[in-house]
Formats: structure tokens, C-alpha cells, sequence
């Protein structure tokens, strides 16, 4: 007869769902027999996984048989049994039993078997970390988030809630399944997670204008299960945030083609491409020489003097320089600029703008705009002939003035006036400037400019065998510069031709305006006879 008594105890006081348990199981014989082939078996609940037996013992599933042999009247026997508890086991407490069986009679049977329970708890730590892809951000673009929850255990951990407040800047695109946005904040109900991590994606715009050096933004995972360390709960991603504005510049010019003398215009356009908005955009256009009368509308702009005025024909301009404090993304500035081109210009207007801003450009091929265009001319002549009487006795002399006038826009250049004398006029004075090849008369009055007029006289003698009743003159005025109207570049004057009088001579040189009388002529004879006996006498005396 041998009295086997169990007695099953745990070294934990408590038993972490996720952690390990170690049982001691003692097999005591109260005798009076020696207790042969003795048997410990220990039934583990379903939740434990076995992790260790003593070498007497085997482990089948949730099993664990051991064989003591014979256990001596008065002597005990101990095993010990590891065992890891699942991390998803969700009850309060952990009940185990241990039974030893002999072949001996047993005379109280009692207490063959041993129960203990141990109280479970949870633990879980949770941590979180976050990270932005890129790592440096630009205002006004996407980009996204990942937050990494990772649980490490030792149980799982049940509920978890991943929160994210966005700040001022950002704005929520999207998010992972599970994640509600509302506003700025982030809510995901990640549930029950076990050992191991889970991750979310925030896709996240920010705004254009934002003006910080980083952004900074924090998400903390929560849950039921108590967190040994809740110190790493929350993770943080701080990104460097690097302005970027592509602006673009764009030039027209019109009329293509300015003609000198009238007003050309140039449109400068900038738009910010984005994906930031700009600051402190500042346009310049460096005009080109040959304009004057500079003005600008448009964003606050000013007209620099130039370093030199330049040539009359050729005059700096200045350049004119525009600002604004900021370019919205999308945003547009129009400046436009007007001017006069100088009359005398003549060739091409290059003129190129830039476009620059306090934000970095990605793009620096679109900062610069040039627009050429060539120059044309076109000066409106004409000529007004008119003689100094409107009559006039044949064998008299007759004044032409003829003038030019340029009515403009252009500078006419190499300017000539011909006038051919109709037979019955002589000519009795060459004009400055002018040549006569016959009858021809040409005269190269070189440039005249837009409003003034070129004057030649011409001083003539009516021939005085002329047997007309009137005489027609006609001058014109030709230059290589083009002419709107060339219909008014001739003009004609027809004068009134008497025939001289009886007695009255007609005078060898252009007529001053006196007649000399019959007693004048007979003394001026006179006179030539004296002289012409005075010189013979005394040469006679000589001899």
C-alpha cells in the first residue's frame, strides 16, 4: 500500500499571455510502501505550447507524461514542465492539472491529482515610427507617409487605434483601409494586432504657400492592452521643405514689323508653373536702342535710365524693371510696355526679358523671352512749288521756291528734288546743294525728319524771245525711304508771260526791278566816248 500524493506548483505568480510559465510538479510517496512504476501526467491547456520537459518526461501535443519508476515510502520526485502561453489568449486566469498514477494501492486516492490556477495578464508593447517619401518636401506637392505600428509583443495587442492630426499646411488625399479622415485628423481602427507590424500610407498635399522651413507630424498608436514602454507610442517625421516655382515668361510684340516714327508695343506674361508659389518675382526688360516715350501698365513697375543716352537715331531706352510680392501657383502677371520708335531708326529691335523670384526655379530655360522685329519706314512727302509773281514780262527774271514737307511717321533720308526748266526759262544761279545738267535741275536735300520742310529757290530768266502766253514748272521730290501718298511728292506752278514792251529792252541780267530811261543810256555813252579820247591823247603825248 503506498499513499502518492501530487502536489503541482508554478514559479510565476503571473502568466503573461505571450510569455513563458515554468511548473513544478512533485510526486510524494506517504508510504508505507515503496511505490513501483509510478506515472506523472500533466494535461496542459490548450492555450500552452510546451517548451521544455525534464528528461523522465515526454511531451505529446498539449500532453506531458513522465515516467518516475518506484518513488520509496517517504521519498518525492520533482519535474519540471516549461510552457509559453499564446499571446491571443484572452481569459483571466490559467487552470492546470497534474495526475500521478501506481500499480500500488493507493489507500487515498485523493490526492493523486493537483490543480493550479494562475491569474493572466496582457502586455503589448506597442511602438510607432514615421517616415515621408520624399524626405524633403516642396509646397505644393504630394507626397506620403508611412507610419509603421509594430507590436512587440508579448501579447497581442487588442484595439489598436492609430491617430494623426495633419498640421496646418498639410491636406489628406488619402489613406489605408481602415483610416477615416475628417478635417485634418486621422483616425485608424487597426484592431486586434498581434506580434509583428502593420503599416498605413497617408497621401498628403502641401499647400503651396506654405512658408516653414520643415513640417513636422505625429502619429501614436493606442490600445486596450496595457503597454509596458508607452514611451515609443508615437513617432514623428520631421521633412525639410524646399520652395520650388517654375516661372515661365512669355513676350509678344506688335505690329511684327514697327514702322519708325509710330508706337510699338511689347506684352510680357509670367506664370508660375508651380508647384510652390513664388516670392518676390521680379521682371526685367531690357529695352532695346531706337525707343523713347517708354510707359508700362500692369504690376508695379519703374523705368530705369539708361547708363547713356545714345544717338539721336539710336537712343537707350532704359530697361524696365516690374515687381510682386508673391505668384500665386496658376497665377499670371501682364505687363505691357509701349513706346515710340524714333523716326530716323532704322534695322532691328531686339528686345529680351527675364523673370526671376526669391523661390528656386527647377526650370531656368523658360526665365528668358525675345522677341526681333525689323524695322520699316515710311515717310509721307510733299512738295508746294510757288513762283514770286504771276506775271512775269518775257526777258525778266522769275524766283521758284519750292518746298518739301514731311508729313512723317519716318525720317525721309537722301531726300532729292528735280525740277526741270520748261524751254523759254534759263537758269541764272546754281542753289546751294543743287546741280544743273541742261535744263535739269537736281538738288540733294539729304534727310528730313517728320514735321519739317526742305526749301530750295531757284532763281530763272524768262527768255526774252519767249512767245508763250504762260510758262508751267514742275519740281518733285523723290527718296529711297517709302512714301504712303506718293501722289502729292509733285507740284506744278504755271505764271502769266507778257511780251516786252516797245523801247524797252529786255534786260541781259535778271530784272531788279528798276527801268533804265533813254537820257541815262545817252549819258552813260557820253561818258565811255571821253574816256576812250582821254586814253588816246596821252598816249600820243608819250610818243
Amino acid at each position: 500500500v503506498a499513499d502518492v500524493e501530487v502536489i503541482k506548483t508554478s514559479d510565476d505568480s503571473t502568466v503573461i499571455a505571450g510569455g513563458g510559465v515554468t511548473y513544478r510538479l512533485t510526486v510524494v510517496n506517504h508510504g508505507p510502501s515503496d511505490a513501483t512504476a509510478v506515472t506523472a501526467t500533466d494535461s496542459l491547456p490548450t492555450a500552452l505550447t510546451v517548451t521544455s520537459v525534464d528528461l523522465a518526461c515526454t511531451a505529446s501535443g498539449h500532453t506531458v507524461r513522465c515516467a518516475l519508476g518506484t518513488i520509496a515510502a517517504g521519498k518525492a520526485v520533482t519535474v519540471v514542465i516549461t510552457a509559453t502561453l499564446d499571446p491571443s489568449f484572452q481569459g483571466t486566469s490559467l487552470a492546470n492539472t497534474a495526475t500521478a498514477t501506481s500499480p500500488v494501492t493507493d489507500p487515498d486516492e485523493s490526492n493523486n491529482s493537483s490543480t493550479i490556477t494562475t491569474p493572466v495578464e496582457t502586455r503589448a508593447d506597442l511602438s510607432v515610427t514615421k517616415t515621408s517619401d520624399p524626405a524633403g518636401v516642396t509646397p505644393g506637392s504630394a507626397f506620403a507617409y508611412t507610419i509603421v505600428v509594430n507590436n512587440a509583443g508579448p501579447s497581442t495587442a487588442r484595439a489598436v487605434v492609430l491617430s494623426d492630426t495633419v498640421p496646418a499646411g498639410l491636406a489628406v488625399s488619402s489613406a489605408s483601409n481602415g483610416c477615416t479622415v475628417k478635417g485634418s485628423a486621422v483616425t485608424c481602427q487597426l484592431g486586434d494586432l498581434p506580434i509583428g507590424q502593420v503599416v498605413v500610407v497617408l497621401h498628403v498635399r502641401l499647400a503651396a504657400g506654405y512658408e516653414g522651413a520643415s513640417i513636422v507630424n505625429t502619429a501614436t498608436a493606442t490600445s486596450h492592452t496595457t503597454d509596458p514602454d508607452p514611451s515609443n507610442n508615437s513617432g514623428t517625421a520631421e521633412s525639410p521643405v524646399t520652395a520650388l516655382a517654375d516661372l515661365a515668361i512669355t513676350k509678344t510684340m506688335s505690329p511684327a514689323a514697327p514702322v519708325a516714327g509710330h508706337s510699338v508695343k511689347y506684352v510680357l506674361t509670367v506664370k508660375n508653373n508651380g508647384p510652390s508659389h513664388a516670392r518676390m518675382v521680379t521682371i526685367t526688360d531690357e529695352l532695346p536702342r531706337g525707343l523713347t516715350n517708354v510707359t508700362t501698365t500692369g504690376s508695379t513697375c519703374k523705368l530705369l535710365p539708361p547708363e547713356a543716352p545714345g544717338a539721336p537715331d539710336t537712343p537707350a531706352a532704359g530697361t524696365v524693371q516690374c515687381s510682386t510680392p508673391e505668384l500665386a501657383v496658376g497665377g499670371t502677371v501682364t505687363v505691357t510696355v509701349t513706346a515710340t520708335v524714333v523716326p530716323g531708326f532704322t534695322g532691328a529691335l531686339n528686345n529680351l526679358a527675364r523673370v526671376g523670384s526669391a523661390t528656386p526655379d527647377p526650370v531656368i530655360a523658360n526665365n528668358e523671352a525675345k522677341v526681333t522685329g525689323r524695322t520699316t519706314q515710311s515717310a509721307n512727302l510733299s512738295v508746294h512749288k510757288t513762283a514770286s509773281a504771276s506775271t512775269v514780262i518775257a526777258g525778266h527774271s522769275l524766283v521758284y521756291t519750292i518746298a518739301v514737307h514731311n508729313a512723317g511717321p519716318s525720317s525721309a533720308g537722301a531726300v532729292t528734288i528735280t525740277d526741270v526748266l520748261p524751254n523759254g526759262l534759263r537758269l541764272t544761279s546754281t542753289p546751294e546743294h543743287c546741280a544743273a545738267n541742261g535744263q535739269k535741275v537736281t538738288c540733294s536735300v539729304g534727310r528730313i525728319d517728320p514735321g519739317t520742310t526742305a526749301q530750295v529757290v531757284v532763281n530763272v530768266l524768262v527768255d526774252p524771245t519767249y512767245s508763250g502766253t504762260s510758262v508751267a514748272n514742275t519740281a518733285t521730290a523723290q527718296s529711297p525711304t517709302p512714301d504712303p501718298d506718293p501722289n502729292d511728292n509733285t507740284s506744278t506752278v504755271r505764271v502769266q508771260v507778257t511780251p516786252p514792251q516797245p523801247g524797252r529792252p529786255a534786260p541781259e541780267l535778271p530784272n531788279t526791278g528798276s527801268d533804265v530811261s533813254p537820257a541815262v543810256l545817252l549819258a552813260a555813252l557820253a561818258l565811255i566816248a571821253a574816256g576812250v579820247a582821254a586814253i588816246a591823247t596821252t598816249r600820243r603825248r608819250r610818243g
